[in-house]
């Protein structure tokens, strides 16, 4: 195949290769004159024969409205069908033909791709005006919005929601173009809304628009605040009440269209008057399953007070875009809304903890994650938000006060009531402390333990040794040997007693209350026998009774403080016993039995210093 590009001879024939090909390289070449033609001749004749109302013929009717009828008819001087909207016999008056001329001025003030273009505007024989619109062809918004088929060709297998808010993206483009000329729509609606076969979206039916500013050529009306137009399913608060319109009444409208979208209905219904302006002042409500974006777009769009409404239909239509942008991030908020609701309902139930931290996870990842794909949402802060404050509160019930703090510190705005719990829960988990503290002191075993063994072995070894001592001396028991000796122990034991608090540790430890009670033992019976010797009683008379008595209260020490003791009492036991047959050995019998109880509170307290360590180790692991 050659690779030489040749040109054609007429061409050359035809065109200045230097002036047009190398000089004006970036200019158009124009047709060449044409050569003589008759039928084109006979066109020409044709055209010029043609007056205006000869140029067009009526081939039916497209449609029917309350002041005009739109008729399908065929421009033979362009060879094309247009839209020819007129007025209804019955009602054409002066009047209706002004409003019907000042919708085709509005519609020709406004040149869009999505408002619909007028070409012409005349008048028929009688006088009435006539205006030649383009025709549009294809589908009414509001048909394939009521008919609800998903399987519709005209998605062509999309989603129909995107579809539809592709759609209001088109309408919201022209309605913002109409504001940028001070003109508002005021009848925004799927029915004034056509949709073409390769996808063109027009806005249609401008009769009742109006210019915000005085139009000097008065081509265009002005707002007025008298009177109400508009369809009342859709109308704004302000437009029944009577108040100044402005370019947020349109975007009221194209928030109630919004609403149809994802509802299926307008906004505004009822049985009544009074039930249909009680719904038009109200914020309608939107289900559960709307889309959060999409539901807090069409609130703010549609808000009661002009003041608080979404301010232009620009934004509007950038929020619908950010949404199909980040429709991924519209299916993560989802899931993160379905992990808030479970992690609700596992807290309400009393889940285990690794229910709520599973479901609390995968619910803040989710807000998380979308807020840093879509910082502008405003729903997954607040919901992370929600998350947070809800575990929150229930690390606090569990008295984790400490993963509560850290909870609550990632919250944008703590709640004060949140923080105030927390604080009280910490001067209360504080003073439970202490007194947790107070209890652990009170019984920790070490507490005075060596100052309790050195002691208790001193008075056990002095006790033994005094009493092999006495009984190797071979004393006698008498008033005035025994007597002495008594006062003096009982001096000694009593001073024991007395300092033992110092020295022992804690009051409240158990094992300083068994030597407490044990020191009382001795101190008891020597303090009954010296009484009952001054009073004449021998001591071999009162040794067998101290010993009874020394061997209940030892049995009832190991009854209710510590079982060791059981020993010791059946040791004074049979120390009566015998003493009772041999009284010579009751100086020996008692310094065995002082050590005999000394060893087995050493004893005692080295099992409860063994358990208690087992015990720590068993927590701090």
């Amino acid at each position: 195949m050659a690779n030489t590009l040749t040109i054609d001879s007429l061409i050359l024939a035809t065109v200045d290769l230097e002036s047009d090909f190398v000089e004006r390289t970036r200019q158009t070449i124009g047709l060449p004159l044409p050569a003589h033609s008759t039928a084109g001749e006979a066109a020409v004749g044709a055209l010029k024969e043609l007056d205006d109302t000869g140029q067009l013929s009526v081939l039916g009717t497209l449609g029917v409205g309350g002041m005009a009828i739109v008729r399908l008819a065929h421009q033979a001087s362009l060879g094309r069908d247009i839209a020819l909207k007129t007025l209804r016999p019955e009602r054409a008056t002066e009047q209706t033909g002004l409003l019907l001329l000042r919708e085709a001025w509005v519609t020709g003030h406004l040149e869009h791709p999505n408002i619909v273009p007028v070409h012409d505007v005349r008048f028929d024989e009688e006088g009435r005006p006539m205006i030649l619109l383009k025709r549009i062809e294809g589908r009414s918004w509001g048909e394939l919005l009521r008919e609800e088929n998903p399987g519709d060709p005209i998605y062509e297998g999309r989603d129909p929601l995107l579809f539809h808010l592709r759609v209001l993206i088109g309408v919201c483009n022209a309605i913002e173009f109409a504001h940028s000329r001070n003109v508002i729509h005021r009848d925004i609606k799927p029915d004034n809304v056509m949709i073409g076969a390769f996808g063109e979206i027009t806005v249609l039916d401008w009769g009742i628009a109006a210019s915000l500013t005085p139009d000097p050529s008065g081509r265009l009306a002005t707002v007025q605040r008298k009177g109400i137009a508009g369809t009342p399913a859709y109308m704004a608060p302000e437009m029944v009440a009577g108040d100044i319109l402005t370019e947020k009444t349109d975007v009221y409208l194209l928030g109630a269209v919004l609403f149809e979208i994802l509802t299926g209905r307008p906004p505004h219904r009822g049985q009544s008057l009074n039930a249909i302006v009680r719904s038009i002042s109200r914020l309608a409500e939107l289900p559960q399953a709307t889309p959060p974006m999409l539901a807090l777009l069409c609130q703010a769009a549609m808000a009661p007070d002009p003041d608080e409404r979404l301010e232009s239909a620009a934004a509007l239509r950038g929020q619908i875009e950010d949404f199909l942008e980040h429709q991924g991030v519209e299916a993560i908020i989802s899931a993160a809304e379905i992990s808030r609701k479970k992690l609700a309902d596992a807290i309400a139930a009393g889940a285990e903890e690794s229910t709520i931290i599973e479901h609390f996870s995968s619910g803040q990842f989710g807000f998380r994650h979308a807020h840093q794909v879509w910082p502008e949402h405003p729903r997954p802060p607040k919901g992370l938000d929600e998350c947070l404050e809800m575990v929150t509160h229930w690390a606090i019930q569990r008295g984790a006060l400490d993963i509560a703090a850290a909870y609550l510190a990632q919250m944008r705005s703590p709640p004060p009531a949140l923080q105030a719990d927390l604080e009280a829960a910490r001067a209360a988990q504080s003073a439970q402390q202490q007194e947790i503290d107070q209890l652990l002191a009170a019984n920790d075993v070490q507490a005075g333990r060596t100052t309790r063994t050195l002691g208790l072995l001193g008075i056990g070894s002095l006790g033994m040794f005094a009493g092999i001592g006495l009984h190797l001396t071979k004393l006698r028991p008498g008033p005035q040997t025994v007597l002495p000796l008594s006062m003096s122990v009982l001096l000694i034991l009593g001073g024991l007693f007395f300092y033992s608090r110092r020295w022992l540790g804690p009051n409240g430890q158990y094992t300083n209350r068994v030597v407490r009670m044990a020191l009382a033992v001795p101190f008891g019976d020597l303090l009954l026998g010296s009484g009952a010797m001054l009073r004449g009683v021998r001591p071999d008379e009162i040794g067998g009774f101290i010993f009874m008595v020394g061997s209940v209260v030892l049995y009832c020490i190991s009854v209710t403080l510590e079982p060791y003791m059981i020993v010791a009492s059946i040791s004074m036991a049979i120390t009566w016993i015998v003493t009772a047959f041999v009284p010579h050995l009751i100086f020996l019998l008692l310094g065995v039995n002082a050590m005999l109880v000394s060893a087995l509170i050493l004893a005692a307290d080295r099992r409860d210093a063994a358990s208690q360590a087992r015990q720590l180790a068993r927590t701090r692991t």
